[in-house]
């Protein structure tokens, strides 16, 4: 099975990464005494922030996969006008590349919310959160199956109480248009595919503190064609270690290609309040595929996620941003499990060597905040794959955040 971790800079990606930082940050401080990552001019208002993750790994099982990673390190550029207008650009320089990972424009205002260009899709739960708030440092397993970021459009509308979201995507822009999330793969992306959202949203009970549950339900579907020229078919599943749990065939003389339907739906419910957080969403999946052996199917996969988190010594907001209560800092732990799996004639026909065709996770993880924008994490997650007399990853995972 193809391997996401081989080949993956670490040390010199960091390096890399951090100077770029310094040299796009320097030159803030003359902006303004008081606050030298907002400038204003003619009404418009630019915020220039960011953060960095910095990981170190150990998955047992798989030495490529353990050891220094830069994982994220993010510019983020906010510009906002008088009327509702605002512009993001968001560049990573995380894992020794420079990625655009969101680059569009809009308008928000009265509960609606416009936005054209690359981001992601407003699909799931977990996968719609920050990265900077998140406790775990990878997302859970039911995550491989959610969106990546695509290019296209979308709008959402309605309150607090309830909402709707419609979108059209597209992507890539062109057959040899290469785009890697690195919230998810480190090396695969999917097919080519136009696809269109529908998202019912809303909350029962919250109030201004926050507490109460909020709920989703999602389709994103449409058709996805073709090998991309980099060599990739349809999407694979992968453990927190970023290994493979599930791959497509994808070498010659026979590999599957994506070929027609392409769907992923979700529901979802999350509860968040000052000290407490739980989350739990499904999602079931159609591909669409073919190769010269067995020809056209379409394939069923599936995966569930359930987490919980509390905080002691601080507060969290809607948003999960955690605001320690005093100088020794806020503490966060939680527990979470999930699972995957994949359609029976997907791993008999269309399978890579080694895949397997399901697999749970369970995993533990304990954060300590001494400030809103620091965060110093501890992960652990085991992955146990059907796979003949059972596959079995540990991954731990021990990450530093600073925001600015």
């Amino acid at each position: 099975m193809p391997d996401t971790t081989a080949g993956v800079p670490r040390w010199p990606g960091a390096v890399v990464g951090l100077a770029a930082l310094y040299l796009a940050a320097a030159p803030l401080a003359a902006q303004a005494p008081d606050d030298d990552r907002v400038a204003s001019v003619s009404g418009a208002r630019l915020t220039i922030g960011g953060f960095l993750q910095a990981d170190g790994r150990f998955v047992v099982g798989d030495d490529r996969a353990s050891g220094p990673l830069l994982r994220r390190a993010r510019l983020i550029f906010d510009a906002t006008g008088d009327r509702g207008f605002r512009l993001r650009l968001q560049p990573d320089f995380g894992q020794g590349r420079v990625l655009i990972q969101d680059a569009f424009i809009g308008w928000r205002a009265d509960g609606r919310d416009l936005r054209v260009g690359r981001f992601r899709p407003t699909f799931g739960g977990e996968r719609t959160r920050g990265s900077a708030t998140l406790l775990f440092p990878e997302r859970g397993l039911v995550n491989t199956l959610m969106p990546a970021r695509s290019t296209g459009a979308q709008a959402t509308f309605g309150a607090a109480r309830g909402g709707v979201v419609v979108g059209v995507f597209r992507t890539p822009l062109g057959d040899d248009a290469r785009t890697v999330d690195t919230d998810g793969d480190l090396a695969i992306a999917p097919p080519p595919t136009t696809e269109g959202l529908l998202r019912l949203q809303g909350t029962i009970g919250r109030t201004a503190s926050q507490s109460g549950l909020a709920w989703h339900v999602a389709v994103l579907g449409g058709s996805a064609q073709g090998r991309r020229s980099d060599g990739t078919g349809p999407a694979r599943l992968l453990t927190v270690g970023q290994r493979p749990i599930f791959a497509y065939a994808t070498e010659p003389p026979d590999p599957v290609v994506a070929s027609g339907r392409r769907w992923r739906a979700a529901a979802g419910v999350e509860h968040v309040s000052r000290r407490d957080a739980w989350h739990v969403e499904a999602i079931g999946a159609e591909d669409g595929v073919r190769n010269a052996a067995f020809g056209q199917a379409s394939l069923l996969h599936g995966g569930f996620g359930a987490a919980w988190s509390r905080v002691w010594r601080g507060t969290r907001a809607g948003d999960y941003t955690i605001v320690p209560a005093d100088a020794r800092g806020a503490i966060e732990a939680g527990l979470r499990a999930g699972g995957v799996w994949v359609d029976r004639d997907a791993l008999g026909r269309y399978a890579a060597p080694g895949s397997s065709g399901r697999a749970i996770g369970l995993g533990a993880a304990l954060s300590w905040l001494p400030a809103v924008t620091t965060r110093l994490a501890l992960s652990y997650d085991v992955t146990i794959e059907d796979r003949g007399a059972n596959r079995i990853e540990h991954a731990i995972i021990l990450r530093v955040q600073q925001g600015f």
